[in-house]
């Protein structure tokens, strides 16, 4: 969908046109539509800028040598299909349809009759007259279904359509990066992270310990597969921000994203002195504050002047009651001052 002043529509021109003339014999078609002529056409497929390129989110699958070039496209990724009969009255079809335009950007979404299916494949013939989806990945099928009877009603299919599609889209081992780990916290799985340096000094050991964690994840996933999403990652500022440690790779975190609950091995001690290089002001926050206040309170116990309690009590009773004694000094020094005439009046 195009306009006629619009000025990125005309530098996209030469570019679409080619597009055209490359897949004109393909079954691919490509027009284009002046929105300002069809207003109506615009308005029904939701146009709001232009230039807009819509495409269908569901691609069809007509043969087996296309479904063959499909597993080979996404030998190291995912893919769903939707396997029965393809007609936008059925209540299945037509959430998958609106469930693959939600999620267009984040996986493939391909349809096709059961015919097109490789015969290599798990599936068996009982299996033709029946409507389906299967995701497929690392080559394989899962074995991960979900049939058109599985949910009561409408709102409850499309519930359960998102939520499978959330779980099933990502590969058995993939490689993350702190972005894209967000997009794991809707998914129920507890995510094992492997965590690995990618500098030449230590890359054998990393290797190898990647290696046997990609071994774990693939061939035991079955056992896995609905509790644990594996993946691994070359960022370990990242898992330190997590964990709020000072950690160093390799290594293996698992990491409930629901409660924000992480399983670590234990570490040596002396990996906490890593805090400082790691992040400065949270070494001062865990260290300095606690430090400080023990430094005031060891002064305040042992430097300032104590309180004699009974001092003061004596002070008070001295003015209010005088000392017997201190009369008596007082009437030794007046007699040696004017004893002589004191003692003639006395007499």
């Amino acid at each position: 969908f195009y306009a006629p002043w619009c000025g990125h529509c005309r530098r996209l021109e030469p570019t679409y046109h080619q597009v055209y003339l490359t897949l004109r014999n393909s079954p691919i078609h490509v027009a284009k539509v002046d929105a300002t002529k069809y207003s109506s056409l615009t308005s029904e497929y939701g146009v709001r800028g232009f230039p807009t390129i819509k495409f269908p989110a569901v691609r069809q699958i007509n043969s087996q040598g296309n479904f063959y070039a499909i597993q080979r496209e996404h030998s190291d990724g995912v893919f769903f299909m939707y396997v029965g009969e393809q007609n936008k009255k059925l209540e299945m079809f037509e959430n998958y349809e609106s469930m693959a335009d939600k999620f267009a950007v984040l996986s493939y979404f391909y349809a096709g009759d059961a015919t097109v299916l490789s015969t290599k494949s798990v599936f068996n013939s009982d299996w033709v007259n029946f409507t389906y989806l299967v995701v497929f990945r690392d080559v394989t099928p899962t074995g991960s279904f979900l049939l058109c009877h599985a949910a009561t009603d409408a709102e409850a299919a499309t519930e359960q359509l998102e939520a499978w599609v959330k779980e099933e889209r990502f590969p058995c081992f993939p490689k993350m990066t702190a972005g894209s780990l967000n997009e794991l916290s809707d998914i129920k799985k507890k995510i094992v992270i492997t965590v690995i340096e990618t500098d030449k000094r230590g890359q054998k050991l990393n290797q190898r310990f990647k290696g046997v964690a990609e071994e774990v994840a693939i061939k035991n996933k079955d056992e896995f597969h609905d509790h644990y999403q594996f993946l691994w990652m070359d960022e370990t500022d990242t898992v330190s921000s997590i964990t709020m440690l000072a950690l160093k790779a390799p290594l293996v975190l698992v990491l409930d994203p629901q409660t924000q609950y992480f399983y670590l091995c234990p570490s040596p001690a002396s990996n906490m002195t890593g805090i400082y290089s790691q992040s400065v002001w949270l070494a001062l926050v865990v260290f300095g504050v606690p430090l400080i206040v023990i430094s005031i309170v060891c002064y305040a116990l042992c430097c300032m002047d104590p309180v004699d309690d009974n001092a003061d009590m004596y002070n008070s009773d001295d003015e209010d009651d005088p000392s017997p004694l201190r009369d008596a000094e007082e009437d030794e020094d007046g007699a040696g001052d004017g004893g002589g005439e004191g003692h003639i009046k006395k007499e």
